[in-house]
This record gives structure tokens, C-alpha cells and sequence, in this order.
């Protein structure tokens, strides 16, 4: 449910001119390579059981990635090979990013594809992409329309692109990976590359049409984040009203059960420097809850340690999504000291159904039901 962290420090050596960089020698650069596989393994290993339906093995794609990794004499390439290694470790909460600015800033613009597809899938059991968005600041000749159906990249049918894209999908099925397929096409991260030529065979009117794509420069679209905080939901619990309002954390009351609160965590997950203006704890100009550390602290001062008359506390993390380790909520809830460890839930109806779920959490006996139950 939570991310995954690994930590590999990777030194390259630099030239007085940024543009002009050295990488280590290819035995460096294979060791940096299965340095970083064989942490995952070590201390994640047990998610490549994730990837087990695949053709070839964890070992088989690492190994090719490593013989072209080591075959390069530019960091950037090099970063590719580190980042389709994580791209084929399949752990949703875990990404590798590199944290050396004369690398960032060595690496070419982003530039994508003008025209974007999705995955959509017309039954069950079959997969198919339609075109999703055209730039307009491209200028193809032929232009598909919003809709149509993609046949085939570069003479290759979609099929055997989303065969590729399995090998370097975080998710466990094949049909699931097609979500991603853009992207990954888009980061070079399947067998395209920037320079060379990117045609589209689209069905457009009942007839096909090669559309040479062109490239844009690529510019991330602004998020509103604050969406994400639980203020937004006012009416989340029957009865019960708003007592206190962090940025990701709320607690909400109700009279009618004076000596109960739930905590609704609506996300583990915060965006800190990524268009996000994050709100101020109690109104302090010099504190705003940028984090989950901000976020705990922020609630212990001003409702955990005031909280006296609650003997009952429900937290709600349903939709939550994940994010950020929660240890300080844990050290606000355990009095003794502790050591996390993973859980799993069966679905269940209860879960699935909001109607349902809502009236067991909140149905005719009240929260305190829940808490009594468990």
C-alpha cells in the first residue's frame, strides 16, 4: 500500500564543460546495473512473483537491459537502462529518479508524441487503443479524429506492442498494461527512439491511414491538488460535522456520540513543490503541512492533545491510494513501541458496494458499532 523506497548512490565523473560528461567504464557501469537489481531483490523480492505470467523472466530482461546498458557512452542512455530496470521491477510504489542535477541537466528535452492514445477495451477479454488528444501545435498532413482506432506503430500491430509493454509493466496483467503504453512509448522505454521515424496506421471513415506523428516538447499539465484534502468532503458521515481540518487529515465529530471521532486520512501522499499550495496548520504563515510529518504534528497540537472526552476512535482510510510510510501516525496512536508489518483484506462485499459500506460503517447503530465490533 505504501511506497517502496530503495536507495542506490551512483557516482559519475564530470568534465569542467557539463555538456561534455564521462561515464565509467562498462565493468563500473555493469556493476552500478546489478547493484541495483540485486538490492530489489534483496529487499523487495518478493513483488517478481508479481511478473511470473510473463515470457521472459525477471533474469532474462535485466540481463539484456545490463548488455545494452554497458554499451553506452552517454549518461543518458545509461539513466534509460536504470529506469527500464525499475520499470520492469513490478512494484507500483517504487520508482528510480536520479537526484544529480549535472545528469538532469544534461538530459535531452522531453519531446512526445503529438498525438496520445488510450487503452479501451470494447469486452472482457479484448484490448484495443483509439486516439485520445492531438496537439495542435503539430501539423500532420493526414489527422485522425478524437476516437479512432490504432492498428498498428511503425507497421507493428498493437498487440505486439502491448506484448513488449508487459515486460515493462508494474501491473500484473497484460490488459492492464495497455494503460500505460503511451508512456512508455513516449520515455523510450520500448523498442522507439526519438530519432528515428513514428508512424501511426489509424482506421479513420472505414479505411486505413499512415500518419507520420511529429514531436512536441513536452510540458507537464497543471494539477490541482488540493482536491486531495479532506475539507473537500464535509458530508462524508451522517450526523457528524467538521472539529478539525488539516491538509490530508480531518477529524469530525457529532453530538449525538460526544466520546467519539473518526480520523479521515484521505491520502498518505503529498506533492510538495509540484503546483500544490499546501494549507497552513492553525493559520501560522511559517507552518504550512507540506508532508505526513507536518501533517501528524500539526494534528497533535491542535486536537490529538485536547482530545480528552474521546474513548472511540474510527479512522477512515478507505480510497486512500497509498503514499508516504505512516509511521508518525503510529506514534501518536501506539503508546508502546512497535515495528509495522504488512496486512491483507479479502474483497468483500461490504468493500466493494458503497451503499453497502456506508451503512455498516455508519448505519442505524452508529460508528460505535464498528468499534465494538473490533
Amino acid at each position: 500500500m505504501f511506497k517502496s523506497f530503495i536507495f542506490i548512490y551512483i557516482a559519475f565523473g564530470f568534465a569542467a564543460n557539463a555538456s561534455s560528461q564521462a561515464l565509467p567504464d562498462p565493468e563500473v557501469q555493469e556493476v552500478i546495473l546489478n547493484e541495483l537489481i540485486n538490492k530489489i531483490e534483496k529487499f523487495d523480492g518478493e513483488a517478481l512473483f508479481v511478473r511470473k505470467n510473463r515470457d521472459d523472466s525477471w533474469r532474462e530482461t535485466v540481463s539484456k537491459i545490463i548488455d545494452e546498458g554497458t554499451k553506452t557512452e552517454e549518461p543518458p542512455e545509461f539513466i534509460r537502462a536504470l529506469e527500464r530496470i525499475d520499470q520492469t521491477y513490478p512494484n507500483l510504489h517504487s520508482y528510480f529518479e536520479s537526484h544529480n542535477t549535472d545528469i538532469k541537466n544534461s538530459l535531452p528535452k522531453k519531446r512526445i508524441p503529438a498525438i496520445k492514445f488510450v487503452e479501451v477495451r470494447p469486452s472482457e477479454d479484448k484490448v484495443e487503443f483509439v486516439i485520445s488528444a492531438i496537439n495542435q501545435k503539430a501539423n500532420h498532413k493526414l489527422q485522425p479524429q478524437i476516437g479512432d482506432r490504432l492498428l498498428a506503430i511503425n507497421g507493428r500491430p498493437m498487440e505486439a506492442w502491448l506484448n513488449e509493454q508487459f515486460s515493462f509493466c508494474k501491473w500484473p496483467l497484460k490488459s492492464q498494461c495497455g494503460l500505460t503504453l503511451f508512456n512508455n512509448l513516449a520515455r523510450e522505454y520500448l523498442s522507439w527512439r526519438q530519432e528515428e521515424t513514428l508512424t501511426y496506421s489509424v482506421e479513420h471513415e472505414g479505411s486505413t491511414i499512415d500518419i507520420d506523428v511529429q514531436l512536441v516538447d513536452y510540458s507537464p499539465a497543471h494539477k490541482d491538488y488540493s482536491k486531495y484534502r479532506c475539507a473537500n468532503f464535509t458530508k462524508r458521515y451522517d450526523g457528524f460535522q467538521l472539529a478539525y481540518q488539516g491538509n490530508r487529515a480531518c477529524i469530525y465529530e457529532s453530538p449525538d456520540y460526544p466520546d467519539t471521532a473518526i480520523l479521515r486520512i484521505i491520502s498518505f501522499q503529498y506533492n510538495h513543490g509540484k503546483n500544490e499550495n499546501p494549507p497552513l496548520c492553525s493559520n501560522e504563515a511559517s507552518k504550512p503541512i507540506e508532508n505526513i510529518y507536518d501533517e501528524v504534528d500539526c494534528l497533535r497540537k491542535n486536537y490529538w492533545n485536547k482530545s480528552e472526552k474521546i474513548n472511540h476512535l474510527i479512522i477512515d482510510i478507505l480510497e486512500n491510494g497509498g503514499g508516504q510510510a505512516p509511521i508518525p501516525y503510529y506514534k501518536i496512536l501506539f503508546a508502546e513501541p512497535f515495528q509495522e508489518q504488512w496486512v491483507r483484506f479479502r474483497k468483500n462485499s461490504i468493500i466493494e458496494n458503497e451503499t453497502l459500506r456506508k451503512a455498516y460503517i455508519l448505519g442505524k447503530q452508529g460508528p460505535r458499532a464498528l468499534v465494538s465490533k473490533y
